[in-house]
């Protein structure tokens, strides 16, 4: 399961994705994301 919040553009969500990287490592069945919607476009593609 893919989880996504959808934060400000003002948001940093360098220091957010990865201690979310560190909790869906511990959690297999769950995928948290953070996107910024300045950079939505951008990560979205990448990420799925």
């Amino acid at each position: 399961m893919k989880v996504a919040y959808l934060v400000p553009s003002i948001t940093n969500c360098g220091p957010i994705n990865v201690v979310l990287n560190i909790i869906n490592s511990n959690l297999p069945d769950v995928d948290f994301y953070v996107f910024s919607l300045k950079k939505l476009n951008n990560d979205y593609e990448e990420k799925f």
